[in-house]
């Protein structure tokens, strides 16, 4: 959501559930956001 000063972003970051096959490699979870240009901060909560 858009405020005066800030766009917030509330995330989840969900596992793999118990029936998934699970790897011990690292990965590196991320989000891509696209947007116009706007003079204010990001916060993910």
């Amino acid at each position: 959501f858009l405020t005066d000063n800030a766009i917030y972003f509330d995330t989840n970051l969900i596992g793999p559930s118990q029936d998934d096959l699970v790897t011990q490699g690292v990965t590196y979870p991320y989000i891509v956001v696209k947007l116009e240009f706007i003079d204010k901060k990001i916060v993910f909560e």
